[in-house]
């Protein structure tokens, strides 16, 4: 047992350094994080800031999906710089409609609302803050009854693993966006 415990020592000072490697490998992706700046703006909201100086807000909670959103665009070709003019952000709310996760406001200055509701679970939040950034970056409306990708108008709880970076991926790719937003 003595000898047990000499050895596992070195292994598991091993096997964390090797997750600090792949960690740091992951998290230093293709996306160029200088396309945009993340800022505390007070307790709750984070300000992003994009290199013409565009500015959107962001509930703290909803931070990490929306950052996401905007490194797959960017990944995809999506200018998010030139169609952030009027968009002020992305906010949780208490929605009257408990069937409802989010929103997009179309009015001048537009936003997304997410219900309350879906921060139950981090996966119908992701989604959520997908579908509705969707309809305001990239122009699209729900896909037909029978879809289960991220802008049907039911939200479909099985997209995570695979199944969420292929749905990414058809979001970005075949959309009938194409063309929106594109450029430098």
């Amino acid at each position: 047992m003595e000898r047990f415990k000499r050895n596992i020592f070195p292994f598991l000072f091993l096997m964390w350094w090797i997750g600090v490697a792949v960690a740091v490998v992951v998290s230093s992706d293709k996306v160029d994080k200088s396309k945009y700046k993340v800022e505390h703006h007070n307790k709750e909201r984070y300000h992003i800031t994009f290199r013409d100086g565009t500015r959107v807000e962001t509930d703290k909670v909803l931070l990490p999906h929306v950052t996401e959103f905007y490194d797959e665009a960017y990944k995809y070709g999506i200018n998010v710089d030139s169609i952030n003019k009027n968009y002020i952000g992305v906010f949780v709310e208490e929605l009257n409609d408990s069937k409802l996760y989010g929103i997009t406001k179309y009015n001048d200055p537009s936003f997304s609302l997410i219900n309350k509701i879906a921060l139950d679970s981090y996966n119908i939040t992701r989604i959520v803050v997908f579908h509705e950034m969707a309809h305001k970056y990239l122009r699209v409306e729900h896909c037909h009854r029978d879809c289960n990708g991220i802008l049907a108008a039911v939200i479909n709880l099985n997209l995570y693993g695979e199944k969420w970076e292929k749905q990414k991926e058809a979001l970005f790719t075949d959309a009938p966006h194409m063309g929106y937003g594109r450029g430098k």
